[in-house]
């Protein structure tokens, strides 16, 4: 669902997709939001459970290396040999998908403070701002869980969450930053991920879930209620060159992330049956099992479809050539995640998995995990 709300943002950016769909398209760019939900939840899960575990550092960072790093390494390679072979293609390539960032950036996966400091996503892969924002992440909550008490770590947590929302909140209403930097910059965007874990923590807490299953219908309230206000303050981002004052960038971005957060924890205490049914269609199961690449790729394949097939199809097709583009977009970004899938990541991952967490010697066996069947089903997807 994430991934697919991202691509129908960037499909209504770069095709003229009109009217209520254009408008429901536009909210897509909150599906890294989710993202970002679901991500804490599902990492700092594991953190919390693997936490005494003898190679609690080295076994989270060879897992999440194998999975992450080669495959945005080898996008990488592809456009880096592109622009090395110079002559007309440098242009064309700038042209249709962006120039670089700086070597360093890219690799130190720091895309995000690039971004931020020339204020401009005019660069090759702006939606790696995400990913970096992730990294940054996994750089940060291991080591804050590991040093933190369990009874503190939800005070904690829940302390950096209110930081966070105010820090950006003050910072945008003075205009302290612009909105990009706002959006891009990892301690403006951290509440999300917060709210992740902090759901990781309900769903193991064992009188939080059983208070949220009598109280499905404040849950459900809860939900309607972020979800409301998430449209009073308003469902399109701004331009790039607003003020960041706007209400979506104060206290919106939170909005957005409380909402996913009551739709996650519902999906996990009152797994609907119907909607658990539809997503367990072998098409999106496939959609979700390669949307790593998709997302990496998509935007990219977006940009250099208008640039260079759109222009030759409009002399032959005026009406339709824009969705003879955006198919064949569309297609080349399925066929390259499932090269991607079989070739590379698949593999990766594989190797990823021989690094299992360890206990210490001096324990007896692992800790029991309290974690819902649902949340468990969630854990393994990520894995």
């Amino acid at each position: 669902m994430a991934i697919a709300a991202v691509m129908c943002f960037h499909s209504a950016l770069y095709f003229p997709i009109a009217g209520a769909t254009r408008s429901l398209f536009l909210f897509g760019w909150s599906g890294v939001d989710l993202f970002f939900v679901i991500s804490g939840f599902l990492i700092g899960g594991i953190l919390v459970d693997q936490r005494e575990a003898g190679n609690y550092f080295s076994a989270f960072y060879l897992r999440r290396f194998f999975r992450i790093v080669p495959v945005y390494f080898a996008v990488l390679a592809a456009y880096g040999f592109a622009w090395s072979m110079d002559g007309a293609i440098r242009p064309t390539l700038a042209r249709a998908v962006g120039s670089p960032m700086h070597w360093y950036t890219y690799l130190s996966i720091t895309n995000n403070f690039q971004i931020a400091k020339q204020d401009s996503m005019g660069f090759f892969l702006p939606v790696s701002w995400s990913l970096a924002i992730e990294e940054q992440f996994y750089l940060t909550l291991p080591l804050l869980v590991w040093l933190v008490a369990p009874k503190h770590f939800p005070k904690v947590v829940g302390t950096l969450i209110v930081a966070v929302v105010l820090l950006r909140a003050s910072s945008c209403w003075y205009e302290v930053v612009t909105q990009n930097q706002a959006y891009v910059l990892p301690w403006f965007r951290a509440d999300a991920l917060l709210m992740g874990v902090g759901c990781a923590l309900l769903v193991r807490n064992n009188r939080a879930v059983e208070w949220m299953r009598s109280h499905r219908a404040l849950l459900l309230g809860a939900l309607g209620v972020f979800g409301l206000a998430v449209i009073v303050t308003g469902t399109h981002l701004p331009h790039w060159t607003a003020s960041p004052k706007s209400p979506l960038m104060t206290v919106g971005l939170t909005l957005v992330a409380l909402m996913y957060a009551a739709l996650l924890l519902f999906s996990i205490v009152h797994p609907p049956a119907a909607l658990s049914r539809a997503l367990s269609l072998r098409p999106l199961q496939w959609i979700g099992k390669v949307s790593y690449c998709v997302y990496l790729v998509h935007q990219v394949a977006f940009a250099a479809a208008t640039v260079l097939i759109l222009p030759s199809l409009e002399q032959w097709f005026p009406r339709g050539a824009p969705w003879i583009t955006l198919f064949a977009a569309l297609a080349a970004i399925i066929l390259i995640a499932q090269i991607s899938w079989v070739i590379l990541e698949r593999r990766m991952i594989r190797v990823g998995h021989r690094f299992d967490f360890e206990p210490k010697p001096e324990m007896g066996q692992p800790a029991l995990t309290l974690v819902p069947q649902g949340a468990t089903q969630l854990r393994a997807a990520e894995e």
